[in-house]
């Protein structure tokens, strides 16, 4: 497959499809430092990377930050794949950033001129999770830890804390509390406080 994407990269996917989202308008990307197999991440950079994105990286090379704009790419490839039957090369998207911080995409494809596709994207140390449609978006990913009582009551109301609790595992559900409560503030466009 990493041949195939080298020579016809509008036909291939780094990342593997989230498959809790497939009956939804929205299409969910996954990629992980192991899904790179070995290989030098700049290598991925120059596939998915425009020339101001490309800057950008050379600035600080995260490798987070690259999963995170392969992992919208690849979203926005894939959605546009399925409900449009268009399949493009990922150095036709840009992901630029709003000054709240939140991902823009930019289509540089002649057919996609002036259009608008959500994105959303969050990432950890050495993977990156992106979902993309065309409403309105927000995702969230955690490494569950454990955590204080005082990241608890600062992060949830008493109430919150117990149905969470009431869940299973405390700690599990804690987090997808808190993945939760970030991908919904995406969504609207806010940070937490």
């Amino acid at each position: 497959e990493f041949l195939s994407f080298e020579w016809m990269p509008q036909n291939w996917f780094v990342t593997s499809r989230v498959a809790e989202l497939e009956n939804l308008a929205c299409v969910g990307r996954r990629v992980t430092r192991a899904e790179l197999n070995g290989v030098n991440p700049d290598w991925f950079a120059r596939a998915y990377l425009r020339p101001r994105e490309w800057r950008r990286y050379q600035q600080n090379p995260r490798l987070d930050w690259l999963l995170g704009r392969i992992a919208a790419k690849d979203a926005l490839r894939d959605w546009l794949r399925t409900h449009r039957d268009l399949a493009i090369h990922p150095l036709e998207i840009e992901i630029e950033n709003e000054e709240s911080g939140a991902p823009r995409a930019r289509f540089f494809a002649p057919s996609l001129e002036n259009f608008a596709l959500e994105v959303s994207l969050a990432h950890l140390e050495d993977e990156a999770l992106a979902v993309a449609g065309e409403g309105a978006l927000g995702v969230d990913v955690a490494h569950i830890e454990i955590r204080d009582a005082a990241w608890k009551n600062l992060v949830f109301t008493e109430s919150e804390a117990r149905v969470l609790a009431a869940c299973g595992e405390e700690n599990e559900w804690l987090h997808r509390g808190w993945c939760a409560k970030e991908a919904a503030a995406k969504l609207y466009g806010q940070g937490l406080e």
